[in-house]
């Protein structure tokens, strides 16, 4: 089996390695020339960041700033993904969750929007925006 069978795949095993803090996974989801970008409700704006270097630098320093501060965990849901046989368009949400003092928390939600593509039998994301409702 590939890493990256499927287009749902790749979104998992994202949200995975973030809360695992596997920076290395993480970049693996992107094409070598990906781009990730987001904004956050409010007119916040991040990136874009391109390549697999650049993404894994700007998670790392995120997962970093969060260390410390409870568990977080990605849940990535209302998966729609459009595919032929080499490109995929995929829409999901996000929960971002906090357990923190016997208490759970969500911190935030948000829209993915994600387009992927099939090179030499895995897909990978070739660009991803991530949208929030509130800051986490």
């Amino acid at each position: 089996m590939k890493k990256f069978d499927t287009p749902e795949q790749v979104l998992t095993t994202y949200a995975l390695a973030y809360d695992a803090g596997d920076v290395d996974t993480l970049a693996e989801c992107f094409a070598v020339d990906g781009v990730f970008s987001y904004s956050i409700e409010g007119g916040v704006e991040g990136g874009p960041f391109t390549g697999r270097v650049a993404i894994r630098e700007s998670n790392s320093a995120a997962i970093d700033a969060q260390r410390g501060t409870g568990i977080r965990r990605h849940i990535i849901t209302n998966v729609l993904v459009d595919t032929t046989d080499t490109h995929a368009h995929a829409v999901s949400y996000l929960v971002l969750t906090l357990a923190k003092d016997g208490r759970l928390t969500v911190v935030t939600t948000g829209v993915y929007d994600d387009e992927l593509v099939l090179s030499d039998g895995e897909w990978h994301i070739t660009r991803r925006h991530l949208h929030l409702d509130l800051p986490f």
